[in-house]
């Protein structure tokens, strides 16, 4: 039985049976463990208290009382009212967290780290430059595991007021699509990548797991449902580095895009695509979100002007944007091929496999599979996991659910009877196909303002609770779900038979598999283990020289081999641990690979 009251204006629940946990702590609990869950807090911290005016302002779209119909309640506080330093809002925020509100999920800070909008940053040395990268992160954990964040944060990195009416346009609009009638765009993405490190480097040296990568990220949205996905490569057989698939992809529309190569705060440089490239866009607001996995291109707090990010949100007019709805970028000028690609990978394994569906969660995700990939690595005495959770960030709204192909839709049973008679709710929600849907964030409005919200359970049962409501007034439940579009179903409070609320059970379902695996230590004593006898290759083999992310090609195996219904006397061979009899894998995408992946690992 949930229990609400109300504190500081705004819905707050309890339980006297369970903890009640953020829903972005539900997207990282595979199996029930007795809690239930709830849209959360929504943080915004303003670098100046006029800017609430145009954050609320109804003609260019209210965010505030958007994000109260996505379930959230908001919470806006003034930068200076807390202190006016880094170190003042991050106690602020702990504070707040830890005494106030433990449902906190989201801030979002509104301002640049510098200029007449600031709210400051903090900063981490790099481990492969003299330099020192900005990074919010530390606004988000308050012990020693700087891993284990309370919140997910984000910036709106604005330097004038027409900056925050581009930035909230862009985040409303994402969801809401009211600007476009043809929502197939999504349906549609584009890869690109570059496998390069240098002009003073022969192209044999040239890493080749941006490109790889990039081939088993199509492959993966192909599998997901994709109808198109335009890639755009530079590697040793294709070294064009001005490509127009980028741009042309870009405005044709996209949902998503993802790079992964070589740039800094400029750009992407192969191919080459920099900020005066997004000022030739045309795609209007057919807005994708862009996952960058390159240096510097989320350098927020860089000394040129705007960064790469930074530029893309706020390109183009008010009425007529260009470039991206929200970004993921480093501030780091040198991050390295191997971590890049394990957060890539685990982020989009993430999103595509239904568990973390929001940009600032996902990307979390792939934070944490580089302490998983690299346990306690270090490099010139930095801790790359805690790096990487540092210098990588959202540039945008953190809480945006990422679009991955054309939204579907959403139903209530409600919707045949939409007359209430008692001061509570309880509706089944279903897909186009009738299947009940779990995790619909149900928000209850009342005249602009959030009344109640619930979260549907395993068999699509949505329940809220709500009250001070007169009879015969006119409420408005909007129904929220990553990869459906948002539905409002109006209700009418006819009157209350004083019958008491009572909430069904939630409960995460068991995983269900049709495929089991066995395996059988060779020291396990199992009759079915395998006689293992280690063979050193060091002692017999030969040392092709090679260094990480390096390949070679054309290296002789000594004898004639028949793969695949052709013969092969020799082959490519890459230090992450794959092979090839054919070429492509230096990264060439024309063709099948039939490539040999049994020890591959970045």
């Amino acid at each position: 039985m949930i229990n609400r009251f109300t504190l500081a204006g705004f819905l707050v629940f309890s339980t006297l049976k369970a903890d009640i946990l953020p829903l972005t702590q539900r997207y990282f609990h595979h199996e029930d463990q007795g809690h239930s869950y709830v849209r959360g807090t929504y943080m915004i911290i303003l670098s100046d208290t006029s800017l609430q005016t145009y954050l609320t302002d109804d003609n260019t779209g209210n965010f505030v009382e958007f994000k109260k119909s996505q379930g959230y309640n908001v919470v806006i506080q003034n930068f200076n009212d807390v202190g006016g330093t880094a170190n003042n809002l991050k106690s602020y925020l702990q504070w707040y967290v830890e005494e106030q509100d433990p449902l906190l999920e989201y801030v979002l800070l509104v301002g640049d780290v510098n200029g007449n909008y600031a709210i400051p940053s903090f900063y981490i040395g790099s481990y492969n430059e003299n330099e020192d990268d900005v990074t919010d992160y530390p606004y988000t954990f308050f012990g020693d595991d700087v891993t284990e964040n309370r919140f997910f944060i984000g910036r709106w990195s604005i330097r004038q007021v027409q900056d925050l009416i581009s930035l909230k346009m862009r985040s409303i609009q994402y969801i809401k699509m009211d600007a476009i009638s043809d929502y197939s765009y999504l349906n549609r993405g584009l890869l690109v990548a570059g496998n390069y490190n240098g002009e003073d480097d022969a192209p044999n040296t040239w890493p080749v797991t941006p490109v790889w990568t990039s081939l088993w990220l199509q492959d993966e949205w192909y599998n997901y449902g994709y109808s198109e996905v335009d890639t755009a490569f530079f590697h040793p057989q294709n070294q064009n580095t001005e490509n127009a698939k980028i741009a042309s992809s870009w405005n044709t529309g996209v949902g998503v895009i993802n790079y992964r190569g070589w740039g800094d705060a400029n750009g992407w440089h192969k191919p080459y695509f920099h900020r005066e490239n997004i000022d030739e866009l045309t795609n209007g607001w057919k807005i994708p979100i862009v996952m960058s996995f390159v240096c510097n291109t989320g350098d927020f707090g860089n000394n040129i002007e705007q960064s790469f990010g930074e530029y893309m949100l706020k390109a183009g007019s008010i009425s007529n944007p260009k470039g991206a709805a929200a970004m993921i970028g480093p501030s780091d000028l040198d991050t390295d091929t191997r971590f890049n690609n394990v957060m890539c990978g685990v982020m989009w394994d993430e999103l595509l496999e239904g568990r973390v569906p929001e940009l600032g969660p996902a990307l979390h995700a792939g934070k944490k599979a580089i302490a998983i990939e690299f346990p306690g690595y270090a490099v010139n005495g930095q801790n790359i996991s805690e790096f990487y959770h540092h210098v990588y960030g959202v540039l945008g709204d953190p809480s945006l659910p990422v679009w991955l192909k054309e939204p579907g839709d959403l139903s209530a049973d409600i919707e045949q009877n939409p007359s209430l008679g008692q001061s509570y709710l309880s509706t089944v929600i279903t897909n186009e196909s009738g299947n009940p849907i779990m995790d619909v964030v149900g928000a209850l409005m009342y005249d602009g303002e959030l009344v109640g919200k619930g979260l549907s359970n395993q068999n699509g049962i949505l329940d809220i609770d709500f009250e001070n409501i007169s009879e015969g007034e006119t409420l408005y439940l909007y129904l929220n779900k990553p990869q459906y579009f948002q539905k409002q179903i109006e209700l009418s409070f006819s009157t209350d038979d004083g019958s008491a609320f009572t909430s069904d059970p939630y409960e995460i379902p068991s995983p269900q598999s049709s495929i089991t695996y066995n395996f059988y230590d060779s020291n396990s004593g199992s009759e079915n283990a395998p006689v293992y006898n280690w063979v050193e290759i060091s002692d017999v083999g030969t040392n092709l020289g090679l260094t990480d992310d390096s390949h070679i090609t054309d290296v002789g195996i000594g004898f004639d081999f028949p793969y695949y219904g052709e013969v092969f006397n020799s082959m490519t061979v890459c230090s992450n641990g794959w092979a090839s009899f054919l070429p492509c894998l230096d990264g060439d995408n024309n063709g099948e690979c039939n490539s040999l992946s049994h020890f591959f690992n970045n």
